[in-house]
């Protein structure tokens, strides 16, 4: 396996930092695009592409705005000080449209997870990029009104704070109670997985576990109350295969209640070819998980059940 790190320079002349990782074989398979979470960066993905890599497939993952190396003039987790919902799903489709020129001739998925399954969201709602497959990680479905009130709170932040400085009270109030079913606690971040050895590397990592701007989380929170609507839903390729994945103890999921709302909320808008696991006892990073292994031959079987067949 290859790597390779490059930046590409978006249509707003914003640097995007990328981690690019391609199989030593003589002919590639088809491409794994991700998009990663919040307070986390592209470089986590190493295990998924050594995977996929063994199996043929090259794997690219960009940075969002304000993490990794895609962080602008200093201003860790800070989308934009406008339009940065917007900003980041253009992102994700003009990463999307340039890995399409690098490879033009084989099946291109699609791994999201937590932040970065709802930035994919909104970039299927509004561009139709031209996935063969996605695969939401850790994701969750809110009614928009869930929203409205605490979009209003981090309004009310920026004017006290400023637009890119970081406030823990919207991050208290997003996260604090993550760590509740999991007592008593080891750390604060024993939601994200029962390996305490993955938990301590994200905990190590100067690039995890930041808090994000009051820009951020208004530009975030008004993202979800757009994209979680039947209209906006039914603007999603129906033809579009998606695959949902999740622990049954993740917070974010809502303990996989809202990963099954999601799925039916898909299921209702038309999507035809969908599919759901939710792992027992799994928390938020199923990667990460002390049964990766297994989650990662499940992500495998799915790509390659989807992969045309002169590509297998």
């Amino acid at each position: 396996m290859r790597n390779l790190e490059d930046f590409l320079t978006s249509t707003d002349g914003h640097k995007i930092g990328y981690y690019k990782w391609i199989p030593e074989a003589p002919v590639i398979r088809g491409v794994i695009q991700v998009s990663h979470g919040m307070a986390e960066h592209a470089g986590r993905y190493r295990v998924l592409a050594e995977h996929f890599c063994a199996q043929g497939y090259a794997v690219v993952a960009h940075d969002h705005r304000g993490h990794g190396r895609s962080i602008a003039n200093g201003h860790t987790g800070h989308y934009a000080d406008r339009d940065g919902w917007d900003k980041v799903a253009s992102d994700l489709l003009f990463m999307a449209n340039q890995i399409k020129s690098w490879h033009p001739d084989v099946p291109h998925f699609l791994f999201a997870h937590s932040m970065g399954s709802f930035i994919s969201l909104q970039c299927l709602i509004a561009h139709r990029p031209p996935f063969h497959g996605v695969i939401l990680s850790g994701s969750n479905y809110g009614a928009p009104l869930k929203y409205l009130a605490a979009a209003a709170i981090a309004r009310a932040e920026k004017l006290r704070l400023g637009a890119r400085s970081a406030s823990r009270l919207l991050d208290q109030l997003s996260f604090g109670s993550f760590n509740h079913r999991f007592a008593p606690n080891r750390t604060e971040f024993d939601w994200l997985s029962r390996d305490p050895a993955e938990v301590d590397n994200y905990i190590n990592d100067p690039w995890c576990g930041f808090i994000c701007t009051t820009a951020t989380w208004i530009a975030l929170l008004d993202g979800l109350r757009s994209i979680f609507t039947p209209a906006s839903f039914s603007r999603i390729n129906p033809n579009l295969p998606i695959y949902l994945i999740a622990g049954d103890k993740d917070p974010v999921g809502e303990f996989g209640k809202g990963v099954r709302k999601l799925e039916r909320h898909l299921r209702e808008a038309g999507v035809r070819d969908l599919s759901c696991t939710l792992y027992p006892d799994g928390r938020h990073e199923m990667l990460n998980e002390i049964n990766r292994q297994q989650v990662l031959n499940d992500l495998s079987s799915w790509v390659a059940a989807h992969t045309p067949l002169q590509t297998r």
